[in-house]
């Protein structure tokens, strides 16, 4: 079986490429995602669908998201497997015309191959909030991936 971190690796490659089939089955069916609230694609998602859900509205609010410069932060005790992420998010919002820059810390944790929970930080998320406004984006939970907001 992978390590976790192997696991949290592939899926950035899978993403990278856009190649969300290899990323759901690496997902429990009961994942849950938490992003702040606050965000127009922010909220919490539950199971497969919320993460599709999800990756949906990212594509409401961006032209280009990439996330790079990964630093992986492993968890010493074995039964836990989390792992946290640091890097670049490199992307561009529908609404501006030059690309944003800025930090990013994502927590991942896994049972046995698959991920359990997925939470989401970005380092200003003012600024992106101002970046976004003029888009008036209002968000709408879906049916089987629902959000809370």
């Amino acid at each position: 079986m992978a390590s976790p971190k192997q696991v949290v690796e592939k899926i950035y490659e899978d993403i990278s490429r856009s190649n969300l089939s290899s990323v759901l089955p690496i997902l429990d069916e009961h994942i849950t995602i938490y992003m702040a609230s606050s965000l127009p694609d922010g909220g919490e998602f539950h199971g497969r669908d919320g993460f599709m859900s999800m990756i949906a509205r990212r594509f409401q609010l961006w032209e280009r998201f990439e996330k790079t410069s990964f630093q992986y932060f492993l968890s010493e005790s074995e039964s836990d497997n989390g792992v946290v992420v640091t890097g670049n998010l490199t992307g561009k919002l529908l609404t501006v015309s030059e690309s944003i820059i800025m930090p990013f810390v994502d927590q991942w944790r896994l049972r046995d191959g698959k991920v359990i929970e997925y939470r989401v930080f970005y380092w200003d998320a003012i600024r992106l909030m101002q970046y976004i406004q003029p888009l008036s984006f209002t968000p709408s939970p879906s049916q089987n991936g629902s959000s809370s907001n």
